[in-house]
């Protein structure tokens, strides 16, 4: 896994790479906002982790369609609970730690440091809609 999996949130502004909440996200930091310190796991992150458990979703999709009206939630949940069990390969895992050990560091509290984790897929949210809550985080 050689690409970048990790962005500034500043940097996040590709809908098809970081999904709409970190685009909508960056917008604002780049109009002058104020928003939290963050980072975004790229959709490289997601495919390039599928590829390697040898997982690919546009074959998994096109099998749902194939079968009868009662199998695709079953081949759907099949196909969920496998993502689900994949480990989050070291060269996400890594810098993922340390970019969160550096915005820790920026907040002079002793408190524990409290994190807002927000999924959105990168078709989740445009312009004229949004679906938020589609998906499960």
């Amino acid at each position: 896994m050689r690409r970048s999996y990790l962005l500034p949130l500043e940097s996040s502004g590709d809908r098809a790479l970081c999904g709409g909440k970190a685009s909508g996200l960056a917008s604002l930091l780049h109009h002058g906002f104020r928003v939290p310190p963050g980072v975004c796991v790229t959709t490289r992150a997601y495919i390039d982790t599928l590829r390697a458990a040898k997982l690919n979703p546009d074959e998994q999709w096109a099998r749902a369609k194939r079968v009868s009206e009662t199998d695709p939630e079953r081949i759907l949940e099949e196909y969920r609970t496998r993502i689900t069990s994949l480990t989050i390969p070291h060269e996400v895992l890594r810098p993922l730690e340390s970019a969160l050990d550096a915005i820790s560091q920026a907040f002079t509290s002793n408190a524990a440091a409290l994190w807002a984790v927000r999924s959105s897929a990168t078709n989740e949210d445009d312009a004229m809609r949004t679906f938020a809550g589609l998906y499960r985080t």
